[in-house]
């Protein structure tokens, strides 16, 4: 494979699905824009009890514990044919271009051939010519980490099945799954999962009487989910609570705004005591932005681990981060090619990806290279003994 250039996550992110937005909005989720947060979203319930956040700690504490198995178990029908040619599709963030090296690190250990094709994320033509190339480069299976396939339009997608060949896209939501496309690796339930371990944690932390402003890209829907199933759970287990949702737009990453908008509304609103983002990236400067700004008494946590969020973790101005594996998002690309190529079982949308809650109490279980968690240590091996390797 060709290996790929680690980069800083730029600040330009596709526009996409705004119908799956839309509706979510319209069912009451959040109705702001990005300049002020929704007065909607959270619960205003007063009195929490004693019960609430000893439930709720007892929860999180489930989530902080390295996990040592990887969420598949069923081998293949058959050994994979060797030679079969694999494309990965990444844009410029490093977890996408980690997910990748690892896809085909995965792929190349069944000997198939595996190479990476990189586009623009801001532009769903340069992704949709990302896909026309792999196919003319003779690519039977298509990888993908974040991108809805349907942001490639019918048009793209009819050409990937005509070519018999299968496009897999992981981090999806809702699920596209259907005909030559699937997006079942770590999508929706992987959110709802990292939601609820974030919402306990919180609810534990604040003792009940915590008020979160919770930061979300809107136009990836898999991250909006996290969002709103966030709110969802701090509702549902906690009478004390308050979360509410800050949307932002793609045009707003790309011009900077995400920190600088939410230490504005925490200096609006002093009520404000928990900041909680959708991906670890889009933190990047807040504990620095909200020092300068003298606001001291706003934790800051979200998903989506990365090295910069764990150091902050480790210095003390961060509290808490949900962590999944870049690396194992990868192999999970390539276990659901494997399981398609050789019409084999195991492939299940209901299945939960590996995470962990990493806190100060647990920064040593970042174990992987370049300070990514990676759990379980050994996921290849897990999946290759599945995939028949060696």
């Amino acid at each position: 494979m060709t290996l790929i250039r680690r980069r800083r996550r730029p600040g330009v992110l596709v526009s996409g699905i705004g119908l799956v937005v839309l509706a979510l909005v319209a069912a009451g989720c959040s109705s702001s824009s990005s300049s002020s947060p929704s007065s909607s979203t959270g619960p205003t319930i007063s009195a929490s009890t004693t019960a609430q956040v000893a439930n709720a700690a007892r929860a999180a504490a489930a989530f902080e514990t390295l996990p040592t198995n990887i969420n598949v178990t069923t081998p293949l029908a058959k050994q994979p044919t060797p030679g079969t040619y694999a494309m990965y599709l990444h844009d410029q963030t490093p977890a996408d271009q980690l997910a990748g090296q690892s896809a085909c690190a995965a792929l190349e250990s069944v000997k198939w051939k595996c190479g990476d094709i990189g586009y623009n994320s801001a532009d769903p033509a340069s992704y949709q010519a990302a896909v026309r190339l792999a196919l003319q480069k003779g690519a039977k299976y298509l990888m993908d980490d974040g991108e809805p396939p349907s942001l490639l339009g019918a048009a793209v997608i009819n050409q990937v099945c005509a070519a018999h060949a299968h496009l897999v896209a992981a981090s999806v939501y809702p699920d596209e799954t259907s005909g030559c496309v699937n997006t079942v690796a770590n999508g929706g339930p992987s959110r709802t999962n990292f939601a609820k371990a974030l919402a306990m944690w919180f609810i534990a932390d604040s003792g009940g009487k915590g008020d979160a402003l919770v930061e979300t890209v809107s136009q990836y829907p898999v991250l909006y989910w996290f969002a709103n199933q966030f709110v969802k759970f701090v509702k549902a287990d906690c009478s004390g609570c308050k979360a509410t949702i800050m949307p932002f737009t793609g045009a707003d990453l790309a011009n900077g705004t995400i920190v600088p908008s939410l230490v504005s509304a925490v200096r609006a609103n002093r009520s404000y005591n928990y900041l909680i983002f959708d991906y670890a990236a889009f933190s990047t400067g807040i504990s620095s932005a909200l020092s300068a700004a003298g606001i001291t008494n706003v934790k800051v946590a979200g998903t989506g681990l990365d090295a910069d969020a764990l150091a902050q973790l480790k210095a003390g101005k961060n509290s808490a981060w949900v962590a999944q594996s870049w690396f194992q998002e990868g192999y999970a690309m390539a276990d659901v090619s494997l399981r398609l190529e050789t019409g084999s079982s195991g492939i299940d949308e209901t299945a939960v990806t590996p995470m962990e809650l990493i806190t100060t109490k647990n920064t040593d279980d970042v174990n992987g290279p370049d300070n990514e968690w990676n759990g379980p240590s050994d996921a290849l091996a897990q999946f290759q003994k599945l995939w028949n390797v060696g």
